[in-house]
């Protein structure tokens, strides 16, 4: 009699003799957010532990392998786990159980080797969101003959203090590590007394140095230090060096300016017939030194007649071109003001073809596309005309520029692959004396996610008549660590699927294998598609 074969392609099943265990998944009830990020309504805050409390794992012959909590305050996130080594530098080699997700679980540094590796949490959301980006890794360590806790520091301030006081005039304090063996990578963090959320100290980030206390005003700091060395486990701070500042001199009044053209404008084209434009720089108080600078195609035009709170220089007698227009304010006793973004004049002759044009493009023909953390990574061309203009690239992420992309030139590869999962966003201005400048209009956009495992789901039907009623069921399961949730309804609904088999008169069998090599003989024969013993069945039989 003709028999109908089924083919279920699934993932792993937790029915299986060599997986068949119970599995019983715990949540912790209380996710604690880390109070030292800035709790604003769109930061993303994430606090990231290792099974829910630990912030260092060390593996063992008997160890559970360990899972990560991220404790994130929103939902929806991209989730990037950076892993480096003690001495900073990142390891590209993938951790089995490590993957882009909220909550990794079985993650196995054990194939590495012995060593010390520190996982530090990237979240993303929304373009608008504040991502989350750890400073204060996790510690995972993997026992070796060279691995060890040796790694002692004796933070100090001034050579001798752990708490000093400074005045006015005293100079800023010394703040030194003297850690040994030497560290390769030092992680300060400094929170003022009364406050929850760390403090940007310039000039802390090494072994030795004398950071700025004193430009933070008064108050009580307290610092803390992470240090990692090789073949050994991080070192951390058990108790603040604590640095009092006093009698520092209040923040000097800030000078405030709002330069316009024309009364309300920041860009403007004028011809040949045009009127010299009005300068304003609108500035409070009126009375300090201005001080104007303008540029065409990076060099210094003067003699424009621009002076003072309000002028009309002749922009026009100076000749055709983009002038740059930048203001400096000053006045004794307060904070100068500088330009941020600087007023932009256009001369321009009636008969045009003076203005640079360009059509940036991702391979040579898109403007948005999305990649993954493996690459590869698009081209980024200008298309710009005439040939010889000078390009500014500007790349940002979460609204935060971003360096080091390797973007330049009118055309290049730059790597967002490897700056991590994050949508950006890339602005262009070219330049070129004598041409008007061409500023994006819109940015070119690349978002980079995480690697999805390829997937394709098959559903095949057919209409069984009670005449032809012998089915044999093959179930081809993909028994990877990442299938867990579907394998486990897969599981719940297997007697109801044999169960309404039975209902409906057919004779049936079926047959399980995975989509692994196994040596199901235990004599190092490893084969494919070899069928799997069931449980749970009693007596001899072993096969359905």
């Amino acid at each position: 009699m003709q028999k109908l074969v089924v083919v279920l392609s699934m993932v792993s099943l937790m029915l299986l003799s060599y997986s068949c265990a119970p599995v019983k998944f715990a949540r912790s009830n209380n996710i604690t957010v880390d109070p030292n990020v800035n709790p604003s309504t769109n930061s993303i805050i994430c606090a990231p532990k290792i099974n829910d409390t630990l912030d260092s794992f060390t593996y063992s012959t008997s160890s559970t392998l360990p899972f990560i909590t991220s404790g994130c305050n929103q939902k929806d996130l991209r989730f990037h786990w950076i892993v480096k080594k003690a001495d900073a530098t990142v390891i590209a080699t993938a951790i089995p159980g490590l993957t882009p997700v909220e909550s990794p679980k079985e993650i196995d540094f054990k194939v590495l080797g012995s060593g010390v590796y520190y996982v530090f949490l990237e979240a993303t959301g929304t373009q608008s969101a504040v991502p989350y980006v750890a400073t204060t890794p996790l510690e995972f360590i993997v026992p070796g003959p060279t691995i060890g806790n040796n790694l002692v520091c004796d933070p100090k301030l001034n050579q001798t203090f752990t708490s000093v006081v400074v005045n006015e005039a005293d100079a800023n304090p010394e703040v030194k590590a003297n850690c040994n063996p030497q560290a390769a990578m030092y992680i300060w963090s400094v929170v003022k007394s009364g406050t929850v959320n760390p403090i940007v100290v310039p000039g802390l980030s090494t072994e030795t140095q004398t950071p700025d206390f004193k430009s933070l005003g008064e108050g009580t700091y307290n610092v803390s230090l992470y240090a990692t060395a090789p073949s050994s486990g991080a070192w951390r701070s058990t108790a603040p060096l604590i640095v009092t500042v006093r009698g520092a001199p209040p923040t000097a009044p800030k000078i405030e300016c709002t330069p316009r053209i024309n009364g309300s404008l920041t860009e403007l084209t004028l011809t040949s017939m045009s009127p010299k434009p009005l300068i304003s720089a609108n500035c409070s108080p009126a009375d300090v030194v201005y001080s104007w600078t303008v540029t065409r195609g990076g060099t210094n035009i003067p003699g424009t007649g621009l002076a003072g709170s309000n002028s009309n220089p002749n922009f026009v007698g100076s000749g055709n071109g983009t002038y740059i227009i930048s203001l400096s304010a000053t006045k004794s006793g307060m904070t100068t003001w500088n330009s941020t973004k600087s007023l932009v004049i256009t001369v321009e002759s009636s008969g045009g073809g003076l203005a640079i044009q360009c059509a940036p493009r991702l391979n040579g023909q898109s403007v948005a596309m999305t990649i993954t953390t493996a690459g590869p990574n698009p081209s980024v061309t200008s298309n710009c005309a005439p040939a010889g203009v000078t390009h500014q690239w500007l790349v940002t992420r979460g609204g935060q520029k971003v360096e080091g992309t390797g973007i330049n030139g009118p055309s290049s590869t730059p790597q967002f692959a490897q700056m991590g999962a994050g949508t950006y966003l890339i602005f262009l201005t070219a330049t070129l004396n004598g041409y008007n400048s061409y500023v994006s209009p819109s940015p070119l956009e690349v978002t980079v996610g995480p690697v999805a495992p390829p997937t394709r789901k098959v559903i095949y039907t057919k209409q069984i008549e009670l005449s032809n009623n012998k089915v044999d069921v093959l179930m081809v399961i993909d028994d990877s660590n990442s299938m867990l949730p579907d394998n486990l309804r897969l599981a719940q609904r297997m007697n109801e699927f044999v169960t309404d088999l039975s209902a409906l008169g057919i004779d049936w069998q079926i047959c399980a294998t995975v989509t692994r090599m196994k040596d199901v003989t235990g004599n190092g024969d490893y084969m494919w598609g070899v069928s799997r013993v069931w449980t749970g069945l009693g007596g001899d039989l072993n096969w359905i």
